[in-house]
Order: structure tokens, then sequence, then C-alpha cells
């Protein structure tokens, strides 16, 4: 049985049901998602501009984000193995493979756990008693803590996850200081996901000076997973100038709309309760995405 559920809006139905229980709410599902609609709204408001000032301090806030993108954005990782795969003669994450540590970078809830552990399900790569080591970074990654310990890796999904090898580490991070990394062992991978908005600017020295101090703990054949929305794809290519200045190569490049509500079709307690079709509140089924694979050169 999958660790994660084909229809994540499911999956956050029933974890929403779980929460609301162990809180001792008596509100019911249906009423907490009539509740958060003025801020699914807002939130969607604050989304639209170049640059992001959310305050993801907030229980609902974090919540709206998850009903509104987890479905779209466990996929962009999920493609990016993939596509290391097809260039490597080799699997990264194959059967004879050493222990792996990623590195992902401004994650928030970290939707990219769901798309690691896709991607290994998928190619029967659980079961090979390695260590996948996941040091997840991010500004307000405390804040965060609560929604990802209740609809990502909540408790059930946790203890399978540590018994296939999966250990998760968290550390806050900002760009704007110069930052401390986990520990002193390479990265494999190191993902940079639907976050150039929120760390990258081209004019500041210190950004520069972190970003090169990622790509200097990747080991040689490592890589880095740059995917964002495509309106930002300018700013990557600024990115991606940096590390070509730091042995890394470009091995892939594409652009690209993805439909995941496939997957995910909506459930009606979520279509007549949250996402009702007024404006700010439509549901999310298209991605519309860059996805660009780093390798480090020797």
């Amino acid at each position: 049985m999958k660790i994660f559920q084909e229809n994540l809006y499911e999956q956050l139905i029933e974890d929403l049901y779980l929460y609301l229980k162990l809180e001792s709410s008596n509100v019911s599902v249906e009423d907490y998602l009539i509740s958060l609609q003025s801020t699914q709204r807002d939130l969607w408001h604050s989304l639209q501009s170049d640059s992001v000032s959310v305050d993801y301090s907030e229980f609902k806030i974090q919540l709206c984000y998850l009903f509104r993108y987890l479905i779209i954005y466990w996929e962009q990782i999920y493609s990016g193995l993939s596509e290391i795969d097809n260039h490597s003669e080799e699997s990264l994450i194959g059967k004879s493979k050493k222990n792996l540590r990623i590195g992902l970078f401004f994650c928030g809830p970290a939707p990219e756990i769901i798309g690691i552990t896709n991607y290994m399900e998928e190619r029967d790569l659980l079961a090979n008693n390695q260590s996948i080591e996941i040091d997840m970074y991010d500004q307000y990654i405390n804040q965060w803590r609560l929604v990802r310990n209740n609809f990502i890796i909540n408790s059930p999904r946790l203890k399978k996850l540590k018994a296939l090898g999966f250990n998760f580490n968290t550390l806050k991070i900002d760009f704007s200081s110069r930052i401390t990394l986990a520990n002193a062992s390479k990265y494999n991978i190191c993902c940079f996901q639907n976050c150039i908005n929120e760390f990258w600017d081209r004019n500041s020295r210190i950004i520069a000076l972190n970003l090169k101090k990622v790509a200097s703990e990747i080991e040689i054949g490592g890589y880095i997973i740059l995917t964002d929305r495509i309106f930002l794809k300018s700013s990557a290519q600024e990115i991606i100038k940096v590390l070509l200045k730091e042995n890394f190569s470009l091995i892939y490049s594409e652009d690209d709309e993805i439909d995941c509500s496939n997957k995910s079709p909506i459930p009606e307690i979520v279509s007549q309760n949250l996402f009702t079709n007024e404006s700010g509140l439509i549901a999310t089924k298209y991605n519309r995405r860059f996805l660009c694979i780093l390798e480090k050169d020797a």
C-alpha cells in the first residue's frame, strides 16, 4: 500500500479529520473548510505578485496553501529525479547505490517528500536498506512544523518512512545572511523548488555567496534541481549562470504545463465547502513550470 494517497485532496481531508479529532474540536470538517474561504481568497491574491509577502506563521494560511498547491507541487522533484535517471546510465538512487542525502531549500511544508517517496516506490527502491537523509531548510521552518507534521509526514506516515530508512532534519535558513548547513557530509541532490521569489536577488552578493556555499556541498556527480513557475524563468537563468561558474553543467531544461488534477479530482466535500468557483476560490489544476537540472562536474 502506498505511503501517500494518489488523490491528495482525499489525503488532506482524512488528515484534517484526524487533526480536528486530536485537537478535540467540535467543528466538522465541512464547517472548518468553510472557515478557510476568506483566508484562501487572501492567499490567492497575495501569491499573484512577483514578490511573496505572505505571513506563513498562521496555521490557516499554511493549510490553505496545501489545499491549493499540494496536488501539483509534489510533481516537480518527482519529474526531476526521473529525468536524472534518464540522463545517467546508472540510476542515482539504484539498488546498489550508497546512502543518500538530499537538501530541500525553502521547502515550506515540504511537498517534495511526496515526490521523492512516489518516485522510489514506483521503482521499488524502498527495500534497499538505504539511509535516506533529507534536510529541510526554510526561513519559516519552525512555523511550518504543525502543518508538515500533521499533513505531510504525520505520525503514521513518519513511522513507515523511518522504517524504510528515511530520516528528516530541519534547519532555519535565510539567504540574506551567511548560512550554515545541517552537517558536513556532501549532498547527492539539492532542490530549489518554487522559491526563487523568496530568496533570489541578483544584486545581492551575500545571496550569491550562499548559493555557492550550497553548490560546494554537493558531491561530484551530484545534482541541483531548480524548478519554479514559468514567469520566473529569467531569474532562474541568473541562478544558473552563477552555478555554471561553480563547475556545474546544465543537463536538462524544459518548460511545461502540468495537469495533476486527473490524479487528484476534487471531492465533493472540497468543491462544496472550499473551492466553490468564486473569485479566489477556484482550485488550481495546472502548474506552468520550468524544470532545470544541473550536474556537478569533476
